[in-house]
This record gives structure tokens, C-alpha cells and sequence, in this order.
């Protein structure tokens, strides 16, 4: 079996590393050390001279060393195999690439590790040396943490950098690779999930970015006291590590120099940032297609349309165009390279179509999707808003647009057994968390699933522009009754094996039927005991 390290190129490159290594130690130690040091010395924060110090506010190179320090090292251990005399030699050495890049590898961890631990060791004295005879306090839970946390983003900016180095040829492609595999995945994922939100009224945020955030989610961004942004972190430490050693086993040497390993990487990449750059006209026109998708003739003829600004949309997408060549030109430094980028120009529209099909497709799927009671098992009530805000309809000239009538919510509250317990006060809304108590009655999955098709109607007539739980009860009838009155709910339906998210509208009296529910079963937390009589 291949030895996967090398003990003298572990040592070497060490030595080749220790002027930056010490110079970026020195400058991350001096960078939090000497405004500390001032603000001890001045007396101007009492907060460093008794009490306990956070040591992540002290400490702000723990942040910055993974995103500047580990790149750096990184791109001065393997500048070698973006010339070509250089790479020939190294790969000439009596090992194999595996063992070369692990113990390269290494030695950049070993630094890195240096320097992280190094200055927190003096930040962490520094906080600790008696002041007016005052020593401040540390906690040490905290202190692991964030160099815990640090350590772990570094090493996950090496994998990302490994695996960039073994895809290209020069440094310019090096950083545009590295780049792309830190950002493109994390910002396409949360751009396209806020259309679909934006689109989707009836889908609460956090149903997609809970998942979205443990998915694209990583120790970079912070998130040190998070489990699982931890593990996240881990498993794609351990994918990058074996996925960058693997490409360096493959990486030829006559590669020093050119874009990337192959052409299909190359056309990856720039297809990639062409993709980047019109996202933001990916959001026009699907925000205005998702607008205009279904509106009913009398919703049109109040002029209740979102416009598509074609000037804006094209000039997104020739900012897109730009960017596209200009990344072919600086990558490649060949004018021919402007022929082959044009030839491959219909993927980038593919997947402009793709992206935007997509995000239709889902809007349609999620908005025409009902629940029929007798297949739901049960429903969970998660989060429960109170808007304030009540919209009138004009029989003669339609949608007025938006009237607000302010008015006492506990007043309104009490004639309908909702009393102020219930929610936080708020002059514009109030909004409390529900039991996660499944509701199981026959009464309440039929309401719930009346007001979801409810709410999914009202969506399909006014098209998103209005707040559809303020446009869900207009009639003189609803507001004479006080069911003008809407609250918004956050439901988890259980259909099948399949659980649903939603935010659906309610009335005051739907409200207290599923409260009273909660409450007969004896599972209303003690805020909400006064909400049904």
C-alpha cells in the first residue's frame, strides 16, 4: 500500500512556510492585542476590567484567519504546480501525489494550528492580567469553542483550496475555483429557496431554512454553538479531503499553467459565473410570472398586475454576458478563447430556463396542493400571528388598497375568548409560539384543511400582490360577525407519510375551536390557558 505521508516533504514545506506562518502570527497576535491592551490601559470599557470577557469579542482573528491566513498558505505551498519547471520537479521526487499533497497538506494545518493557537494564548493572558487589581474572567467552554470552531473552519478552507488546486492550473483559476465552491452552491440554494418563499405565501420560512441552513450550512459563517452546523461542517471536510487527494492522484503535470484539468471543467466554471450574475433577473421574471400565473379576469381588471421591467432584466443579463467573457479573458488570456466561450453560450440559457422552470413548477406544485381531511392524520399548530391591519372591499370599484383601521386587539380578543395572555403586545402585530401538541379531532383537521384550500384560493385571485390573509374575509357579513379579524397560523399537516408545512388564515372562532381542542386535552401551555373560556 502507497504511503499517503511523507515525512521530509512534511518537514520541508515547513520550512518553506515558516516567514509567512510567523509573520501572519505576529500580525494576527499585534491586530487584537493592541486595541485590547488600549482599551485596558485607558479605563474606557469596564467591561474588561471586572466580570467575565466574551473571548470571540476579544479575539476577532479567529474569524478572519480561516478566510485570509489559510488561503495564503495554501497558494504559497502549491504556487509550484502552476509553473511548469517547478511541477516537474516536485513530481519528480520518488513519492506519490497522494503522499505529496497530504504532507503539503499538513504542514499548512501545522501553521495554521500555530498561529490559531498561538494568539488566542496571548489574547486569552492578556485578558487575564490584573487591572486595578480587578482580574477579568474567562470562560474556558467558551475559549475551546471558538478556537474549536476556528480550527475547524481552517481546515475545511484547506479541503476547499486542495481540491481547487487540483482542478486548475494557474492561481487566477485557483482562486475563481475555490471561490466558486465556497459560494455558488450556498447562494444559488438561498436565492432560488427566497423566490419560491416570495412566491409562496402559504409557506412559512423556516419549513425550507431550517434544512436549507443544516444543508448549506458551515462553521465559516459562524454558528459555533450549533450541533449541527458542526457536523455539517465535518462530513464536508471529509468529502473535500477525499475528493481533492483523489483529483491531485489524477492531475497531470504538463496542467501548470492552463485553466483547468480538462475543458469540461473550464466550461463548468464559466458557465457557473455567468450563472451567478443572473440570478437577479432569474428573480423578475419569476417573481412576475408566479404574479401573474392564474390571476382571475376581475383581479386584472383592477390593474392588481406586477409589472416585468424589461430594462432592468436586460440589463442583468448583460451584466451576466460581461462577467461570462470577462472571466474567459482573464482566465485563459486568449482572444480565440472568446469563440469557444460563445459556442458554449446555449448552456448558460439552459440553465437560466432550468432555474427558472424550477422555481415555477415548484410555486404551481406548492399553491394547487389541498389536504382532504379524511387522509390527514393530524396537524400540528406551530406559530400563531395577529394582524392588525384590515383591508375593505368595494363592491362597485373593487380592491381598495390596503385601508387600515387600528383598533384595540384585546377588545376585539376578549369577545371571542382570546384574551391578552395570548400574545406579546404589538401595535402593529403580535405573534406567539404554539404547543407542538398534534391536534387530532375531526373538527380541526377539516377546519385546517377548509382554511388551507381557503388561503390557496385567495392566493390564485389576487396573485400575492395583496397579503392574502388580509384579502381572506372581506365581505360586510365576515367583518360584522368579527371574522374580518385574521389570524395567521403556522400548521404542520400530516398527509400520509408526508408532512406539509403551511401558514394558512383563520378566524377568531377557527382559533378557539383548535385551541379548545388543546385545551380539553390538557396540553395548553399556561400563556395560553386564558385563550379559550
Amino acid at each position: 500500500m502507497t504511503a499517503l505521508f511523507h515525512r521530509g516533504m512534511y518537514g520541508e514545506t515547513l520550512r518553506r512556510l515558516r516567514t509567512p506562518a510567523l509573520f501572519m502570527l505576529v500580525l494576527a497576535t499585534v491586530f487584537d492585542a493592541f486595541p485590547l491592551v488600549m482599551r485596558v490601559s485607558r479605563l474606557s470599557n469596564v467591561a474588561y476590567l471586572s466580570g467575565t470577557v466574551h473571548f470571540d469579542a476579544v479575539h476577532f482573528s479567529l474569524y478572519t484567519i480561516p478566510f485570509i491566513v489559510v488561503p495564503i498558505l495554501m497558494l504559497v505551498t502549491f504556487r509550484y504546480q502552476h509553473r511548469r519547471a517547478p511541477s516537474d520537479l516536485y513530481f519528480s521526487f520518488p513519492l506519490s501525489k497522494a503522499a505529496l499533497t497530504v504532507s503539503q497538506l499538513c504542514a499548512v494545518l501545522t501553521w495554521t494550528a500555530i498561529i490559531v493557537l498561538g494568539s488566542s494564548l496571548v489574547i486569552a493572558c492578556l485578558c487575564l492580567l490584573p487591572v486595578n487589581h480587578t482580574v477579568c474572567g474567562l470562560r474556558v467552554g467558551e475559549v475551546l469553542l471558538s478556537v474549536g470552531g476556528s480550527l475547524t473552519a481552517s481546515l475545511f478552507m484547506a479541503a476547499v483550496f486542495n481540491l481547487a488546486v487540483s482542478l486548475c492550473g494557474t492561481t487566477v483559476n485557483t482562486l475563481f475555483a475555490a471561490s466558486l465552491i465556497l459560494f455558488a452552491p450556498r447562494l444559488v440554494c438561498y436565492a432560488l429557496n427566497s423566490l419560491v418563499l416570495e412566491c409562496c405565501p402559504m409557506l412559512p420560512p423556516q419549513s425550507t431554512t431550517v434544512a436549507l441552513d443544516a444543508l448549506m450550512g458551515n462553521l465559516l459563517y459562524g454558528g459555533y454553538g450549533s450541533l449541527t452546523v458542526w457536523l455539517s461542517t465535518l462530513v464536508k471536510i471529509v468529502l473535500l479531503l477525499a475528493l481533492s487527494v483523489w483529483a491531485a492522484t489524477r492531475r497531470p503535470t504538463e496542467i501548470a499553467g492552463q485553466a483547468a484539468v480538462h475543458p469540461a471543467l473550464h466550461i463548468a466554471f464559466r458557465t457557473a459565473v455567468g450563472m451567478l450574475l443572473s440570478l437577479p433577473a432569474v428573480g423578475q421574471i419569476v417573481t412576475f410570472e408566479a404574479f401573474s400565473f392564474g390571476m382571475t379576469s376581475e383581479a386584472l381588471s383592477f390593474g392588481m398586475t406586477s409589472s416585468l421591467n424589461l430594462m432592468t432584466v436586460t440589463f442583468y443579463y448583460l451584466n451576466a454576458l460581461v462577467g461570462y467573457y470577462v472571466y474567459e479573458l482573464i482566465t485563459t488570456r486568449k482572444a480565440m478563447g472568446l469563440v469557444k466561450a460563445t459556442l458554449w453560450l446555449p448552456l448558460l440559457i439552459l440553465v437560466n430556463v432550468l432555474m427558472i422552470g424550477g422555481c415555477l413548477l415548484t410555486e404551481q406544485v406548492i399553491c394547487h396542493t389541498t389536504c382532504d381531511p379524511a387522509s390527514v392524520s393530524r396537524v400540528e399548530l406551530r406559530a400563531v400571528t395577529y394582524r392588525t391591519e384590515v383591508s375593505t372591499m368595494d363592491g362597485e370599484y373593487g380592491y381598495e388598497a390596503f385601508e387600515e383601521t387600528w383598533f384595540d386587539g384585546l377588545t376585539v380578543m376578549d369577545e371571542y375568548g382570546i384574551k391578552s395572555p395570548f400574545f406579546y403586545r404589538s401595535r402593529q402585530y403580535a405573534q406567539s409560539q404554539a404547543p407542538h401538541t398534534p391536534l387530532t379531532g375531526k373538527e380541526s383537521r377539516e377546519l385546517v384543511c377548509k382554511a388551507l384550500s381557503r388561503t390557496l384560493e385567495y392566493h390564485d385571485s389576487v396573485a400575492s400582490v395583496y397579503d392574502v390573509y388580509r384579502l381572506a374575509y372581506l365581505t360586510e357579513e365576515a367583518k360584522a360577525d368579527g371574522s374580518a379579524y385574521v389570524y395567521s397560523i403556522d400548521v404542520v399537516i400530516h398527509d400520509g407519510w408526508i408532512a406539509r408545512s403551511r401558514r394558512i388564515g383563520v378566524t377568531a372562532k377557527e382559533l378557539t375551536v383548535l385551541l379548545g381542542e388543546l385545551k380539553e386535552a390538557g396540553t395548553l401551555p399556561d400563556h395560553f390557558i386564558n385563550a379559550v373560556r
